[in-house]
């Protein structure tokens, strides 16, 4: 071979001194991030044509498989390549090296509950966690973003999740150390405190009437609650001194939401709308099952029941089985509903209508003047009257019967 068996190397990735067929030894640095290096020697022949020259590479006296060599973070090798062209052989030595990764920043702070102020950076090293109010503690168990990395809460060991104690008032504050492999550190600081579940309730307006919360009305009552934490928001109106419950939804993001209330309880087991009067409404937050501290406002029903018999017609009936008398009666909540006719002498004599948990409705009845037996009234005059029954709430309305 007149011309020198290589005329060249170069590597894949990183860094490598220059290269000489008067230097046996060239030294290779590889960045952190590169798990491998390929080899690229190139040969030349006595006619200056490429590729003629045969490479091996060796490890000491171990061949390997091919020009690719794999690295650790941190680890070296020393790797001979062999140029053979016939019987002329020239080892090269490369000493390749990789560098330790000095990434130490953290993928997530890995909270277990609570809302951070803001969204998580790593390059931001500061922040602040606020956990329902419900909670006593919470968990950080960190994520580094390079593998390699290991980070260490304030009183625990390496690479240990934590369980942070939290006030009821005030705050604490979680130290996270993350040392790279290199050795450089970074340090998250993280101030954890309690925060109210609600932190706003209102109802708009505070006041309603039985026609705008009746169906059919246009208006209801609208009630607008902002949650800090995702959670299951359970409704209560106070009557007396019992709390009912009266809406309850799981929700599944922070933020104001909004509930249309028609006026409605349910209270021994029959559903109807609240009498006249002022009212306690609380809002109990539940997070993860475990109740947080409520909050509560006051509202008022303004108008009573509109409960009343319209129609008595005609005013003065006469009963002989033939003629009918009309009853016009109408009701506003809903309610259980009877329809009665009432001697002054003899009390109960026909139940013209009765049922149970009646929406509000104008009903038209018709009387034949004959009582529950089947009987028509004595001959004569008398006076009757109709009586209409909606809940606790009685309207009556006179009339006068001759047969």
């Amino acid at each position: 071979v007149n011309k020198p068996l290589v005329k060249n190397i170069t590597v894949s990735a990183g860094t490598m001194s220059s290269f000489s067929n008067a230097v046996s030894l060239m030294i290779v640095t590889l960045p952190y991030t590169a798990p491998s290096v390929t080899v690229l020697p190139k040969g030349n022949d006595s006619s200056n044509s490429e590729n003629k020259v045969v490479f091996t590479y060796l490890e000491g006296p171990t061949v390997l498989g091919g020009p690719e060599i794999a690295l650790e973070q941190g680890n070296s090798r020393v790797i001979t390549v062999r140029a053979e062209f016939g019987a002329v052989t020239r080892d090269y030595t490369l000493n390749i090296a990789r560098d330790k990764s000095n990434n130490a920043d953290l993928q997530s702070l890995g909270q277990g509950d609570g809302t951070l102020n803001k969204a998580f950076s790593p390059s931001v090293m500061t922040y602040t966690l606020s956990i329902p109010d419900c909670l006593s503690k919470v968990s950080l168990a960190p994520v580094v973003a390079d593998a390699t990395a290991k980070y260490q809460i304030a009183g625990y060991a390496a690479n240990t999740p934590a369980i942070i104690a939290v006030p009821t008032t005030g705050s604490v504050t979680a130290t996270i150390t993350v040392t790279a492999f290199k050795g450089n550190t970074s340090v998250y600081k993280v101030a954890i405190s309690r925060a109210k579940s609600v932190t706003a309730f209102a109802a708009t307006p505070v006041y309603a009437s039985y026609s705008s919360l009746s169906p059919g009305g246009t208006n209801r009552l609208t009630f607008k609650y902002t949650l800090a934490f995702p959670c299951e928001a359970r409704i209560m109106v106070q009557v007396g001194t019992k709390w009912y419950n009266i809406y309850s939804k799981v929700e599944t993001a922070a933020g104001m939401k909004t509930w249309v209330w028609d006026g409605k309880i349910t209270q021994g087991g029959k559903t109807q709308f609240l009498a006249r009067g002022t009212y306690k409404m609380a809002i109990a937050p539940y997070y993860k099952g475990l109740p947080c501290a409520q909050r509560q406002l006051t509202f008022k029903i303004l108008n009573a029941p509109t409960v009343r018999i319209s129609t008595v017609s005609p005013y003065t009936f006469t009963a002989n089985g033939k003629n009918k008398l009309k009853i016009v009666v109408k009701w506003s909540v809903l309610s259980d509903v009877k329809v009665e006719v009432l001697s002054n002498t003899k009390g109960i004599v026909k139940t013209l209508f009765a049922a149970s948990n009646l929406l509000p409705a104008t009903k038209t009845l018709y009387w034949d003047g004959k009582s529950n037996s089947g009987m028509l009234p004595a001959v004569g005059a008398h006076t009757y009257s109709i009586r209409l029954t909606c809940g606790k709430v009685v309207y009556i309305r006179n009339f006068t019967v001759k047969r």
